[in-house]
């Protein structure tokens, strides 16, 4: 039988329909499932996301054939789509009436008292598990395979696959109880093996692959399988999220924060941004011992930047997001060249920062909200706003895992001052990206609050280079 891989290569390169038509058949009960859970309960909903996940599938499959996982790429498909239609339901229905009419949708005289706890937290979860902890509890679990499945899938031996689910079962245990959701593990794989019996509604997956297929065929954009949703919210609902209209104005004035706030501002013109890959850096690779390097005076002339140890960033190239240093150099020739479509692919923001960008990014005017279309491309545009240092050195990498690094550099501004900086880096599916983190986000928003001015506008497009 065919893998998942092999059935994508067949339809990105083949447009072979059959194999599509496998593997919705193959996944269709699991992102069906996980929709539904993620849900709530609303059928009607789940089947639109599960039409909307395998729609995007159908659009990236021919990015998607290296996947290690593809049941790790359609969970988090499904975390996104859902999420966004959750959040266009809870406009047209207070919390409170939304919470009532789901209770009436569940079948509560057919699920478990613990379920109905763990439900609304399992997949929040499971988004926080690293890669292959979250790919392994979904192939054990959530599509019943058995240990020697999820081993091959995973390039894993049995015994292996089952080190890494237990595991990843016991991390999941204890971000269940800082929920206040308390349970073993055997409890917790009880109630996570019930998933693999949710059954996607009868001719439900002949009606998602027709949809799909005719989309890509086609060439066009649906607009339910976009997972990045631009959020419009008044002044009023930004107040509330950084902690009431109020209190803005009086941290405005209070001195601790805006001593934070210059401290910020200082490290937004040093933050780079993002990317990710398995592979080490490529002075690991060829077994060198990265030297110590010169210290770097306070202050030092352009023409110095070289007897220094710095590299100028006029020289840098677009050098992709295969590992932190790549994107870093990216992170700079896209600032310096107002690439602002390279440099939104190299910013993330944490989760709390997320929610205040997207608070920030609803502020601007419609106009500008379609020109830049992302808070993302927002973010980038306000970076390459700044003026962009000429030399970096790096000064040290550290491996905080498999998914998070940090970067130690020295950098030039154009005034000639030098500073320090520890620079934060992620690894997602596209490569690694620079976090931007929740303090950096405030403190652009009271810039911005402040002087309206400052919001950076639209420039035409750089030429290709």
């Amino acid at each position: 039988m065919q893998d998942d891989s092999e059935l994508l290569r067949c339809y990105a390169e083949e447009k072979s329909e059959a194999a599509f038509t496998e593997l919705v058949r193959r996944h269709i009960n699991f992102v069906y499932a996980s929709a539904l859970r993620q849900a709530w309960g609303n059928t009607s909903l789940a089947e639109d996301v599960t039409q909307a996940v395998f729609t995007d599938l159908a659009h990236k499959a021919a990015a998607l054939v290296r996947h290690r996982a593809l049941v790790g790429w359609l969970h988090t498909a499904t975390r996104f789509s859902t999420s966004k239609a959750m959040r266009a339901e809870s406009r047209r229905h207070a919390r409170e009436q939304e919470a009532h009419a789901m209770k009436e949708r569940l079948h509560e005289s057919e699920t478990p008292a613990d379920w109905e706890r763990l439900r609304p937290v399992l997949d929040g979860v499971l988004g926080e598990l690293g890669d292959r902890d979250r790919a392994a509890i979904l192939l054990r679990f959530f599509e019943n395979k058995t240990l020697a499945e999820v081993g091959e899938n995973l390039s894993l031996t049995e015994t292996a696959a089952r080190s890494r689910v237990d595991r990843a079962l016991e991390k999941m245990r204890g971000m269940l109880a800082r929920r206040g959701v308390t349970s073993t593990t055997a409890a917790l794989a009880i109630a996570l093996a019930s998933q693999a019996g949710v059954a996607a509604p009868a001719g439900l997956a002949a009606s998602v692959t027709e949809a799909a297929l005719a989309s890509a065929t086609a060439g066009g954009t649906v607009a339910a399988a976009t997972f990045m949703s631009i959020i419009k919210i008044s002044i009023a609902a930004l107040m509330v999220a950084t902690g009431g209209a109020g209190l803005w104005w009086q941290h405005q004035a209070n001195v601790h924060l805006q001593k934070e706030v210059a401290s910020l501002r200082a490290q937004t013109q040093a933050t780079a941004l993002i990317s990710r890959t398995d592979e080490p850096s490529a002075e690991r690779s060829a077994g060198q011992t990265a030297s110590v390097p010169p210290q770097v005076p306070d202050r030092l002339p352009a023409a110095d930047l070289a007897a220094a140890g710095m590299i100028s960033v006029e020289t840098f190239v677009n050098a992709g997001r295969m590992t932190p240093r790549a994107t870093l150099e990216t992170t700079y020739w896209a600032r310096r060249h107002v690439e602002l479509a390279a440099l939104a692919q190299a910013v993330a923001f944490d989760k709390a920062g997320k929610a205040k960008a997207d608070a920030l990014f609803g502020l601007l005017s419609d106009d500008l909200q379609k020109q830049y279309k992302t808070p993302e491309v927002f973010a980038a545009a306000m970076l390459a706003d700044l003026p962009c240092p000429t030399g970096i050195q790096i000064n040290g990498e550290t491996e905080q895992g498999p998914d998070d690094a940090t970067l130690k550099v020295s950098i030039q501004n154009p005034s000639g001052k030098v500073s320090q900086r520890t620079l934060q880096y992620h690894r997602y599916d596209d490569g690694w990206r620079a976090v931007i983190p929740v303090s950096l986000v405030n403190a652009a928003a009271i810039e911005i609050m402040k002087d309206p001015n400052k919001i950076p506008q639209p420039k035409p497009a750089a030429p290709a280079r």
